[in-house]
């Protein structure tokens, strides 16, 4: 478990620091630039963006309704929405011994028109309650989310109907996207819509999409979901199922869907998802696409003006090319045909080509052996989370590959650099390809850190190395620049004083507890910890030399319950706030170290092995402070004592997944960035652009 929540944090943080230089090097900047942490706290106090957007599919799925029980009437006061896209309730009625027939033979007289009821009888048996396994509230799940019927079909070759009411608002077309473990039939409205004799599976564990990447399978057991469309009228529908096996299923968008916008100026389609929190430099946007990518958008229509990927073979010396005829002749083909490919299934087949040649070409430099939780984690935590920081002119980017690099504002690579094999230790079973905390920029100097393997310096004029800190090995969620008496310094997720000119370590936090990202404010540094309950305070004032000895103080807040809060804390106005991961805000009054209030925030997060709730952080734009989950919802309320809510926003884009999985859009694993009157939101498929 410590091991999860330690990834939580590390994502939590690392794709929200933007790292963005201190103010005593403003100006030297070409362009404004504007990243997560505003003035360094959360805050972006000349903003004042929109309150309210939204984005909502057309046609039945807007507000679609399902229920158990037979409707009485067109009343909906029984049924329920879809919760994460699943029909949580049905009936179920038997077993029956399928014989050898199997599910072709009907159990029921005129079974397509069943319209049952809780607790009727057909014969001995009687429908009964049946619910979908939940998801959402599960926090190490790695299973699908199957509606089992163990209890009804006892026995191997028994056949089992599941039947539920669906309400939609309107006539149109829906998507089912299934898996099923035996036989499975399907009835809509009486109508047959899909019938196999044998099962169907894509996906049995969520982690398997992470897998099929590390081995460069295009898809887990080479087969993708069932996606059958369904016509729905309006009112009350039916549906059906025979089954003698488990399924998992969902329900989308058919194709060609439109949607309907408000406040949503333009929303750029993107090639992947990356966690990485967008930068604004001047009039363009920077944001990371995996798994190595580098993205220019034009911020003020959406426009991708140009890519960049910082693959191993990116970070290859031309004259080493040369000198090899499989990277001079052979790999730069695939590289560039990657470029252009779309599909998952063809993005893998291409990397695992292009990785087999440069393993042929030179094994020891090319091949990457990751910890296999590292990989476990991939479809969570990517390989592109670290965000990328700018000094105006030049952006700088850092991948979990390991791969350092620095553009200018057209595109035009600086330099790159293999920081792993900076890092590599020979005496290790894995390289250092874990979790890495966002860049720093200070100075001259680019700071990096990976949890575990160190902290490294590069010259950030060349990307030459600098030094090393081997012993900074708590450089998981992301680190933070200060100036403390007269040095430049970097504090660790944990709290440790590292100097920027080279590499000594000034403080060592004795309190070794993985943290969120800390923060800093005059001459003082507060760790928000897990769970907020017992925050710690270092004071540097008076610090000096090359030892340092903070003032230090541990509060036990009461009233906070363990709950984990992944986001970096909010603090302004001598107030904390920080929301956990199942939407429960708090707010501490850091003189006084008490709890000022507690609220359970209208958010609906999802939660499963590869799906971590809410980990933005809460951001004060303006007069207001937005809080987000991972499922494109954000509540706006009052900063103060008193908790009071302004709006509730939603982005409910469904994308058209392989696998059945919530199809909603994953959003806000990246923080939203402010700038004037508008908000720019990182999705799993866009980057919105919300103002007025």
């Amino acid at each position: 478990m410590r091991v999860r929540l330690s990834l939580c944090l590390w994502m939590a943080a690392a794709i929200a620091l933007s790292a963005m230089p201190r103010a005593e090097c403003a100006e030297r900047l070409a362009s404004k630039t504007v990243g997560w942490r505003g003035d360094g706290t959360g805050r972006y106090p000349e903003a004042a963006p929109p309150t309210v957007w939204g984005r909502w599919p057309k046609g039945p799925m807007r507000d679609l309704r399902s229920q158990a029980k037979k409707p009485q009437g067109e009343s909906t006061a029984d049924s329920r929405p879809l919760e994460f896209n699943i029909i949580r309730g049905w009936l179920a009625l038997g077993p029956f011994a399928a014989g050898e027939k199997g599910i072709e033979q009907e159990f029921v007289p005129n079974e397509a028109e069943l319209r049952p009821d809780e607790n009727e009888k057909v014969g001995d048996l009687t429908w009964k309650t049946a619910l979908q396994e939940r998801e959402g509230e599960d926090f190490g799940n790695v299973g699908m989310d199957w509606l089992r019927l163990d209890e009804t079909m006892a026995k191997k070759g028994q056949a089992v109907y599941a039947h539920a009411y669906l309400h939609s608002p309107t006539d149109g077309k829906i998507v089912f996207v299934f898996d099923h473990q035996g036989p499975f039939k399907a009835w809509v409205n009486g109508k047959a819509v899909y019938a196999s004799p044998k099962g169907s599976v894509s996906l049995y564990a969520i982690n398997n999409i992470s897998w099929a990447m590390s081995v460069y399978r295009p898809l887990p057991f080479e087969i993708a979901a069932r996606r059958v469309e369904v016509d729905l009228a309006k009112g009350w529908n039916r549906v059906l199922f025979k089954m003698a096996g488990s399924i998992h299923l969902r329900l989308t968008v058919a194709p060609g869907t439109e949607y309907e916008e408000k406040n949503v100026v333009w929303a750029a389609k993107l090639p992947d998802r990356s966690n990485a929190t967008p930068i604004i430099v001047g009039d363009r946007v920077f944001v990371c696409s995996e798994p190595d990518e580098l993205i220019c958008v034009n911020k003020s229509d959406g426009k991708i003006l140009w890519r960049r990927s910082d693959s191993f073979f990116d970070a290859t010396p031309e004259a080493e090319r040369a000198k090899n005829p499989i990277l001079k002749d052979q790999v730069p083909p695939l590289a560039e045909k990657l470029k252009s490919a779309e599909t998952y299934a063809e993005k893998v087949a291409l990397r695992k080509q292009i990785t087999d040649l440069l393993l042929k070409a030179d094994k020891d430099k090319y091949e990457m052996n990751a910890e296999g939780h590292t990989v476990s984690h991939l479809p969570l935590a990517g390989w592109s989370t670290p965000t990328p920081v700018s000094d105006g002119t030049n952006v700088f980017v850092w991948h979990t590959l390991g791969v350092a690099a620095c553009y200018d504002l057209d595109g035009n690579r600086k330099w790159i650099q293999r920081v792993d094999l900076l890092l590599r230790d020979p005496k290790e079973k894995y390289g250092p390809y874990r979790y890495p905390c966002s860049p720093v920029l200070v100075g001259d100097k680019l700071i990096l850190g990976i949890v575990y393997e160190g902290m490294v310096a590069l010259n950030a004029r060349d990307g030459s190395h600098a030094w090393t800190q081997r012993s900074e090995k708590s450089c998981m969620v992301a680190n933070l620049a200060a100036r403390v008496a007269g040095a430049d310094i970097v504090f660790t997720s944990n709290g440790d004083a590292v100097r920027v000119a080279d590499g000594k370590v000034l403080w060592k936090e004795t309190y070794r507890e993985n943290v969120g990202v800390a923060c800093f404010e005059d001459g003082v540094l507060t760790l928000a910890r897990y769970s907020m309950g017992s925050p710690l305070v270092r004071d540097f004032r008076g610090v000096e030399g090359d030892s340092w000895t903070p003032k230090a103080t541990q509060h036990e807040v009461r009233g906070i319950k363990c709950e984990g809060t992944y986001g970096p804390p909010l603090v302004t106005d001598g107030l904390l706030y920080t929301v956990s991961s199942d939407a429960i805000l708090h707010v501490v009054d850091l003189k006084a170290m008490n709890l000022v209030y507690r609220q359970k925030l209208d958010l609906k997060p999802m939660f499963n092995y590869n799906a971590a709730g809410l980990t933005s952080s809460p951001t004060l734009a303006g007069k207001f402070i937005y809080a987000m989950d991972n499922q494109g919802n954000t509540v706006v309320f009052e900063p103060g004592r008193e908790f009071k809510q302004v709006a509730k926003n939603s982005l409910q884009t469904h994308m058209a997944r392989d696998f059945p999985l919530n199809p909603q859009e994953t959003t806000t694993y990246a923080n939203p960035v402010f700038e004037g009157k508008r908000l720019y939101i990182r999705g799993e498929q866009y980057l919105y652009c919300v103002g007025e």
